[in-house]
């Protein structure tokens, strides 16, 4: 109930702020209308107030004689219309914010001195201010004020805010960037720098810098190096020892990696070198550990790794790994066959579906689990295996998400929709259907996938042909629950590159007009463009399938 204009919200490792402009101080006074019983009920013949009249009035702590009678559309009702004053900024505040904060959800929370509250972190100050006005609001024992804190160590007195619109300024000043984008932007530049006053170019690692930029509040690159030795190592791996244990960007020159590493520190200062030869140390151990089972996975070749899959369970309802990778093998030889592939592809596709399990059991994969698939293939590549099977393993996993790319070979293809229709099938089978925000096995980034690898590689193959697939997965006949599961996913997927409900429906359910298989999934498409075209101009359409075509 209170004008405002824009809201900010800002946050770092040690603080979380919002601040709205031009908040009006006061809600404007408004008449309320208290409905009662029915007019009926409440009222004798003669006018006069009954029993439930005079109950209703006295628990609104009014006379009977102060109610009236108004009308609703469900009929006429006793009415108490009084005036309600206007609540202030500061009785808003103090009574929603303590569970508004207190109600925000974590993957873990902590108690701290007595134990009676309960959050991610223990809250040691408060700020709320209305202008220059603190705020009477009080959250887990803590009063409001105007004092924040300062940097930890650069500046770790008491921070005093003067008014809202001087927050950043006056945290600025004792060493604290309150704007997550303005600290991502400085970590950029500095490490741009860094990475070419090291000979090199930056690494780009998106998720990375995100991560990094919430966890200082004032930050400054580190320059790092480690023996040139450690080159040896694949470059994933180096790459992920860094990333994955010391949350380090990487130095390339020429396409080559440097023999140097690059970490944020909380701090734009080390004089005596104190942070970087910590950093040094660490990432020494680290690379030492990653060559140690680089070279103890390799003494065992992955084909002999197969049979330990069978102690792995994927899913207790579904089996274990050595059990998906013989139902994905299957798939990916049929799918392969269905895309018209040679029969030395579909072999191929066979054999890496069986091997591109074989490395959960690797040491590099218990260490480094975002490297899954990443490791088999390189395995696969050292001992000489044919370079599209190790090459199809090393890609099946992708893409992983959004902005994750494809996998550019087509056995790699192949492979990343057979697995990832096994996962679907097989889990949907086992009654894990995702629900809400709920999808703790990735089914709906899984359908994604398997919607842009066909689309980007224009597969002539329909939506029903993918969904008669997963009947190696549930080992009998296509489970109408994976193909309605299919196609509402695709239909998810179409809308989500800018079509309407309307047209993909349309699309979806087109047929020739023999009433044979839906069109394949480039023809989907390159059908929504053309009704896509049509809009603006002066045509009517109209889409009929009762006779199993367009009209």
């Amino acid at each position: 109930g209170l004008a405002h204009g824009e809201s900010s919200a800002w946050g770092g490792s040690r603080r979380l702020a919002v601040r709205i402009a031009a908040v009006e101080g006061r809600q404007a006074d408004r008449e309320d209308t208290v409905l009662g019983p029915p007019a009926r009920a409440a009222f004798g013949p003669d006018g006069s107030p009954t029993a439930a009249a005079v109950g209703f009035a006295r628990k609104h702590g009014v006379p009977p004689g102060d109610l009236s009678v108004v009308s609703t559309e469900k009929g006429e009702y006793a009415a108490l219309r009084r005036s309600v004053p206007g609540r202030t900024v500061g009785e808003i505040l103090a009574e929603s914010l303590p569970g508004a904060v207190e109600g925000m959800s974590f993957p873990k929370a902590m108690r701290w001195g007595a134990g009676s509250h309960r959050w991610v972190r223990p809250v040691h100050w408060l700020v709320a201010l209305h202008g220059g006005e603190v705020l009477p609001a009080e959250l887990f024992d803590v009063e409001a004020g105007r004092q924040s804190r300062g940097h930890r160590f650069l500046s770790p007195g008491a921070v005093r805010i003067p008014d809202a619109d001087g927050y950043a300024d006056a945290l600025e000043k004792a060493f604290v960037l309150a704007d997550p984008a303005e600290r991502r932007r400085i970590v950029a530049i500095r490490l741009a720098a860094a990475a070419n006053a090291a000979g090199g170019s930056l690494v780009e690692d998106a998720p990375l810098l995100e991560e990094v930029a919430d966890l200082v509040e004032w930050p400054g690159v580190i320059t790092g190096r480690f023996e040139a030795a450690f080159l040896d190592l694949p470059r994933e791996i180096l790459v992920a020892t860094l990333r994955h244990h010391q949350k380090a960007f990487s130095v390339e020159r020429d396409g080559r990696l440097l023999p140097a590493f690059l970490a944020v520190a909380n701090t734009d200062r080390d004089p005596a070198g104190h942070v970087r030869r910590g950093n040094e140390w660490v990432v020494g151990g680290r690379l030492e550990d990653a060559r140690f089972f680089w070279s103890e996975d390799g003494k065992t070749a992955l084909q002999a790794r197969v049979d330990r899959l069978a102690g792995i369970v994927q899913h207790a309802k579904v089996g274990t790994y050595r059990e998906k990778a013989e139902r994905v093998a299957s798939l990916a030889e049929a799918l392969a066959r269905r895309l018209g592939l040679p029969a030395s592809d579909a072999s191929a596709a066979r054999r890496a579906a069986l091997l591109s399990k074989a490395d959960l059991p690797t040491g590099l994969v218990a260490e480094f689990p975002e490297l899954q698939g990443v490791v088999g293939g390189l395995l696969l590549r050292r001992e000489g295996e044919d370079e599209k099977v190790s090459a199809a393993v090393y890609e099946h996993y992708r893409p992983r998400g959004p902005d994750d790319p494809p996998p550019a070979t087509e056995l790699g293809a192949v492979l990343s929709v057979a697995d990832k229709i096994d996962s679907v099938a097989s889990l949907l089978a086992a009654g894990e259907r995702p629900t809400g925000s709920r999808d703790p096995f990735g089914l709906r980034r899984a359908t994604a996938g398997i919607f842009r690898i066909a689309f980007d590689r224009s597969w002539s193959v329909s939506l029903e042909a993918l969904g008669r697939l997963s009947a190696f997965a549930t080992g009998g006949s296509p489970r109408e629950e994976v193909l309605a599961y299919l196609e509402q996913r695709l239909a998810d997927h179409l809308r989500e590159r800018g079509f309407t409900i309307h047209e993909v429906h349309a699309a979806l359910k087109a047929r020739a007009a023999d009433g044979a298989e839906a069109p394949p999934l480039p023809d989907v498409l390159a059908r929504l463009d053309a009704v896509d075209g049509l809009h603006g101009g002066e045509h009517a359409l109209y889409a009929d399938n009762s006779g199993g075509g367009w009209s």
